[in-house]
């Protein structure tokens, strides 16, 4: 292990020692400081410390994803590994970066904070779509930068998880994909929720977070596992502490 990895905690060799070469050149692989601490702005999160390696981190993941893919489910091991604000920080940075249309949704019914990091109203949203309360125009707002748009998850009589698999769950994730050059979903913790799996399952891949020195070994190689299993790609990882 190299001094550097040493400072950064034991998930790191962990990581690099699973992932090999792929972990070294990983195309979301990334430290960045995350807070739980409310945001006095909207745009407060995209500057600042760690914002010079998740621009990196999205140069990266916009590279392997290609011109052909554009749907990406972030995920954690467990909820403190930071899934939510690696997707606004991810999002942010991507729409920075190619400014053409991207999209944050928020498919975390156990632990929405999605509209609350951007100051949104967390009604209408997702669920109110899928059971055609409310339409997608309506629904989608525009944050910052102009080209930013956040899907907040709504609330609904049905689980998101049958929704999803029903014939307007289809009809709306394609209108999502023919709007937005990329869809960025805050999916929550994929193990533990039918609705994350199916998010991720729905996804072109995966960009997986995982809390520095937060994380066992024998979690990252169960995790890693359980994705394979369902033949969901990973597009990278991405290493994330407090600050």
């Amino acid at each position: 292990m190299s001094s550097g990895e040493m400072a950064r905690g034991p998930a790191v060799a962990a990581v690099r020692s699973l992932f090999g070469d792929r972990f070294q050149g990983s195309p979301a692989t990334s430290v960045l400081p995350l807070r739980e601490a409310p945001r006095p702005s909207a745009i407060a999160f995209q500057s600042g410390p760690g914002w010079d390696e998740i621009l990196q981190a999205a140069a990266r993941l916009k590279l392997v994803v290609g011109p052909n893919q554009g749907v990406i489910s972030v995920t954690g091991i467990e909820a403190d590994d930071g899934g939510t604000w690696l997707t606004a920080r991810l999002g942010a940075a991507m729409a920075q970066i190619d400014h053409s249309r991207v999209l944050l949704v928020d498919g975390n019914v156990a632990s929405s904070k999605l509209a609350a990091v951007f100051q949104l109203a967390p009604v209408p949203g997702l669920l109110d779509v899928l059971e055609e309360k409310a339409d997608l125009t309506e629904t989608i707002r525009a944050v910052t930068p102009a080209n930013l748009f956040v899907l907040p998850v709504g609330e609904g009589a049905g689980t998101l998880a049958s929704l999803l698999t029903s014939s307007a769950g289809a009809s709306v994730m394609s209108a999502i994909r023919q709007q937005f050059r990329y869809v960025i979903v805050d999916a929550g913790i994929i193990r533990r929720d039918p609705a994350g799996m199916l998010l991720a399952s729905l996804a072109d891949g995966v960009v997986v977070a995982v809390g520095i020195g937060a994380r066992r070994r024998d979690e990252i190689v169960s995790f890693r596992g359980e994705l394979r299993q369902l033949n969901i790609p990973m597009f990278g990882v991405v290493l994330t502490r407090p600050v």
